[in-house]
C-alpha cells in the first residue's frame, strides 16, 4: 500500500494542531458574582495584541472605587499547573496590574530574570476577593478557565465562534453580551 501526501496535507495538520490548542476556549458562560451590593465579571477570553482592546485578563467589579471589594492572590497557570503569572493584590481596576500575557510567575523576586510570551490557549486562574457587608467582611475563592488569543490566521474562527465572553463585555463587574468584542481586526 502506498500513501501520498502533497502539500495540503501538511496544511490540514497544522489547521488540526490550531483547532485543538483552542478546542476548550469559549463556549462556557462567563463567571458573574453578584454579592452584596456588588458585582464582579471574569472574562473568558483575551487577546494581548497591543491595540487597546482586550489586551488583558483581570476580573472587574463594581464599587471597587469605594473600596467595598477588593482582589487578592491573582494567579494564573499554564495547563501543566506551573504557575506563569502571580499579584499579591489588585489595587482597583488597574490594568497595569493585569496579566498581559506574559510569564512573570514572581516579580518580587528579584532573581527572576526573564519575561516570555505565553502560547496562546487555555490557562487556568484563581483569585480571591473579599468585600464589605453592614455586618463585616466576606471573601470568595474563585478558579476557573480562559483563554489567551493570539490574532492571526488561527483566531479567524473565534469571528463567529459563541461562549467568548471578553473584558470589553463587562463594565464595573456586570456582563452585558450585547456589546461588541471589538475583535473584528483581530479575527480575520
Amino acid at each position: 500500500i502506498s500513501i501520498t501526501c502533497h502539500l495540503a496535507c501538511s496544511q490540514d495538520k497544522n489547521d488540526i494542531v490550531g483547532l485543538e490548542k483552542y478546542k476548550s476556549c469559549c463556549g462556557t458562560e462567563p463567571q458573574v458574582f453578584s454579592i452584596y451590593q456588588n458585582s464582579v465579571y471574569v472574562p473568558n477570553v483575551f487577546t494581548p495584541n497591543g491595540d487597546g482592546i482586550n489586551d488583558v485578563f483581570m476580573p472587574t467589579a463594581a464599587n471597587i472605587s469605594d473600596s467595598l471589594i477588593t482582589f487578592g492572590f491573582f494567579i494564573i497557570r499554564d495547563s501543566t499547573g506551573q504557575a506563569m503569572y502571580y499579584r499579591e493584590l489588585l489595587e482597583g481596576n488597574a490594568e497595569s496590574e493585569a496579566w498581559d500575557g506574559m510569564m512573570r510567575p514572581n516579580p518580587a523576586n528579584p532573581n527572576y530574570c526573564c519575561l516570555l510570551p505565553f502560547e496562546d490557549g487555555s490557562f487556568t486562574y484563581a483569585f480571591q476577593f473579599t468585600y464589605k457587608t453592614e455586618t463585616g467582611v466576606e471573601t470568595v475563592y474563585v478558579e476557573g478557565k480562559a483563554c489567551l488569543i493570539r490574532c492571526g490566521a488561527e483566531a479567524a474562527e473565534f469571528a463567529e465562534k459563541t461562549g467568548c465572553n471578553f473584558a470589553s463585555q463587562g463594565v464595573g463587574g456586570v456582563y452585558n453580551a450585547s456589546v461588541s468584542n471589538g475583535e473584528s481586526a483581530c479575527f480575520r
